[in-house]
């Protein structure tokens, strides 16, 4: 007769470890969780304040993106008929005519006159 090993008898190092990544990956995703709770909780009360002007939810969605993903910038865009309109564009560093955002490749630079930010290299 062999003898089957028995888990039971595992190293309680290993056990205790292993709890613990577990115990760290479920509070990682408990927080995840709230932070998008959260943002959008703050674009609903947003919304509830500003029931006719949709450009302060703009605000509060690129606003709440750009923390929630911790990213450089983010964009929220409209159709418009057959047009894409930038609504809001929220960065980390100010915007100023002659500034490019790079990316892969230039994605938003100012026009010739300086007046309007384009978008150079983008798919929808």
């Amino acid at each position: 007769m062999t003898a089957i090993p028995d888990k039971t008898a595992a190293d309680p190092q290993q056990i205790i470890a292993e709890l613990e990544r577990k115990l760290d990956e479920r509070t990682s995703e408990r927080d995840e969780a709230l932070e998008r709770q959260t943002a959008t909780a703050d674009i609903l009360k947003v919304i509830a304040s500003s029931p006719t002007d949709v450009q302060p939810v703009f605000e509060a969605i690129a606003t709440s993106s750009n923390r929630l993903i911790g990213g450089f910038s983010t964009a929220v865009l409209r159709f418009i008929g057959d047009e894409l309109h930038l609504r809001i564009l929220r960065s980390r560093r100010v915007c100023e005519p002659g500034d490019y955002y790079k990316g892969q490749g230039d994605l938003f630079h100012w026009d010739s006159s300086m007046s309007k930010l384009i978008c150079c290299d983008a798919e929808l």
